[in-house]
């Protein structure tokens, strides 16, 4: 029985290899591309390329990026005690 990457022939680059079968693909060349891809592109491309590697059937690359979620994370900034009791000291006063 034929899988669906035997039919699937092209010619592109990952981590500097050209490759021309998806079957030639390995794990550490799609990590690269990813870690290579515009911060504000890795979502797109993760979720386009998961898409992509479950048709293909290729687990052993659907695996390698399953743990991948780039978010920018905002760290929210919290008062100190002083600023606290300064803040209250104002609403208190504003009552």
């Amino acid at each position: 029985m034929t899988t669906k990457i035997q039919f699937i022939s092209m010619s592109m680059e990952f981590d500097g290899f050209v490759v021309y079968n998806l079957c030639d693909l390995e794990p550490h060349m799609v990590i690269r591309y990813i870690k290579e891809t515009k911060q504000t592109r890795q979502r797109e491309v993760l979720c386009e390329l998961r898409n992509i590697f479950r048709y293909l059937e290729r687990t052993d690359l659907t695996s390698a990026i399953a743990g991948i979620a780039p978010r920018i994370h905002k760290i929210i900034p919290l008062l100190t005690d002083e600023e606290c009791k300064n803040w209250n000291q104002l609403l208190l006063m504003a009552r």
